[in-house]
């Protein structure tokens, strides 16, 4: 089994539109966009907002065949640049996210998903010919949303493959499957219910945690067990 530091990596809006090669980490990007509030369209430097989520998406979409080139194509998640501009949306998952202070106090026993809070964020999955390539991710509250980023292949091929799977297997509740990200330890798991019971898939393998990606493990042992390492954990990233 393999550790993966960082999960996967996202370009923003703007450093692609800027032709820009920073790269930054899913965690890191999403909280500095989510700091800036709701971005008015037309605004200068600003991603434009749309009614909701799925408009967004779309329009996001159209964004990300228009900058993809010759050069970063296989860094979004592509083969060429033909296979970007035939692209297609698939079914978003949202995001929650499990945060470190809350981590820290969480005991055994304890109601899991009360550790769960709504990242405002909704990854919607890029496919061409039904295979999942990339991804936009759109940000945003009260019914507005923007693409704040793009690309994050790896990940969102991960999440397209362990979705397929808990489906086929345990079928979840409908509407329950999420993906949750442990921020401060930069895991990444599939989340969903089962007979009323919260459980989580790891999207990577983590043998420091005794994470395997693709197993199915019920929320509270391992948010039991990943207490003692939150309370540890010394605020430098990982």
């Amino acid at each position: 089994m393999r550790t993966f530091i960082r999960l996967d990596t996202f370009h923003s809006f703007h450093a692609l539109a800027l032709g820009c090669t920073a790269v930054l980490s899913c965690g890191v990007l999403l909280a500095a966009c989510s700091g800036n509030g709701a971005a008015q369209s037309g605004g200068e430097g600003r991603t434009p907002t749309h009614p909701d989520a799925q408009t967004a998406a779309t329009r996001g979409l159209e964004s990300l065949r228009k900058l993809v080139n010759a050069d970063n194509a296989r860094d979004m998640g592509f083969d060429s640049v033909d296979e970007a501009s035939v692209a297609a949306l698939g079914a978003p998952v949202r995001v929650q996210m499990v945060r470190l202070d809350a981590l820290r106090t969480y005991e055994a026993g304890a109601d899991p998903a009360g550790l769960l809070t709504d990242a405002n964020r909704v990854i919607y999955p890029v496919t061409v010919k039904e295979q999942v390539k990339s991804s936009v991710i759109v940000e945003g509250t009260r019914g507005l949303g923007k693409a704040a980023s793009f690309g994050g292949p790896h990940l969102v091929r991960q999440m397209a493959r362990f979705r397929a799977d808990v489906s086929a297997r345990l079928q979840p509740v409908a509407d329950s499957v999420t993906v949750v990200h442990v921020a401060a330890l930069n895991l990444y798991f599939l989340g969903y219910r089962v007979e009323d019971r919260l459980m989580l898939t790891p999207l990577e393998n983590h043998p420091a945690y005794r994470l395997e990606a693709g197993s199915s493990l019920p929320a509270n042992e391992v948010f039991a067990a990943l207490a003692p390492i939150a309370r540890d954990y010394n605020g430098l990233p990982l």
